[in-house]
């Protein structure tokens, strides 16, 4: 059986029968500046990983769990930039649990409420085109608005309500002095 055949047995199996997800992806990278007045030849190299656990609880309810980890420090450091090219290389830790929460879906999904450690850009700061820094796009700049100037993962809680198709309202608390990979 092929790799994702095979994959793909397993992600069906355990959400059928159990009501999990696995996500999980493992990056490395090796930079090297080619022309710079002060760092030129300069060379560094990333590793990073992610992994997410969704396990649906009862209807409507689901926890997340993610963890990172990395090492490295990337060229970030050595040239000024606004695109955070490397936003996940040079982890303090290297592993540590950026989020977990609990969220719930009432009213025929109309309704949801999150709370436990969370990333509130995920739900104030939608991009159609991109949902993702780490699958999609090399920097976390093409996917958030820079000028939203959102607290780090921390504790805190959201709830959204869909007037119709088009129109919904979301509301949030979080911690604003959150450090991910301590609170």
């Amino acid at each position: 059986m092929p790799f994702e055949a095979a994959q793909s047995f397993c992600q069906d199996y355990l959400a059928s029968n159990w009501g999990t997800r696995v996500y999980g992806m493992i990056d490395g990278s090796s930079q090297m500046l080619l022309q710079s007045p002060e760092h030129q030849g300069a060379g560094r190299s990333t590793a990073y990983y992610w992994l997410q656990l969704n396990q649906r609880l009862w209807t409507g309810a689901c926890v997340y769990v993610e963890a990172e980890g990395g090492w490295g420090d990337g060229l970030d450091r050595l040239v000024e930039n606004y695109s955070v090219l490397n936003g996940n290389a040079g982890e303090v830790t290297q592993f540590y649990i950026p989020k977990a929460y609990l969220e719930q879906f009432l009213l025929e999904r109309r309704l949801f409420i999150n709370a436990g450690k969370l990333d509130v850009s995920d739900w104030f700061d939608g991009n159609d085109a991109a949902g993702s820094s780490d699958l999609q796009f090399l920097s976390s700049s093409l996917v958030y608005n820079r000028a939203i100037p959102f607290p780090e993962k921390g504790l805190g809680m959201s709830a959204g309500l869909a007037i119709s198709d088009a129109f919904y309202l979301n509301a949030g608390v979080c911690d604003a002095r959150a450090v991910t990979t301590h609170s």
